[in-house]
């Protein structure tokens, strides 16, 4: 299992990556960077308070029931990530702003559940 550390520079990686992605050619890549971004921020917080978060269905459970919060913010990566990889959602690059935004409430977030 990784360390919070880990994950930590994980999604330290995947945002580097997806300041490297032309948001106007590839909006998709970008939506699935962010929702990566995500997800290593939330494994972090899991690890950090003695949890392992595992397959994408039981993270989503564990933010439903336990992290509120994270998961209102969290939701719409999965969704969008998922709707793009899967059904070919059409992602356009303005979307990814609204998507940038939300991925900052879920540092913010973890941030203020993991200072003590």
């Amino acid at each position: 299992m990784a360390t919070a550390e880990e994950h930590e520079n994980q999604a330290a990686h995947n945002h580097r990556f997806l300041g490297s992605i032309d948001r106007d050619e590839y909006p998709d890549w970008a939506a699935t960077a962010i929702f990566y971004t995500a997800v290593h921020l939330v494994q972090m917080l899991f690890v950090k308070k003695g949890g392992a978060g595992g397959s994408h269905i039981k993270r989503n459970k564990t933010l439903r029931t336990d992290c509120r919060e994270v998961w209102k913010s969290y939701q719409p990566f999965y969704a969008f990530s998922r709707l793009s990889r899967y059904w070919c959602l059409r992602v356009s690059a303005s979307d990814i702003p609204y998507l940038e935004r939300r991925l900052e409430r879920v540092r913010r977030t973890i941030q203020e559940l993991t200072a003590s």
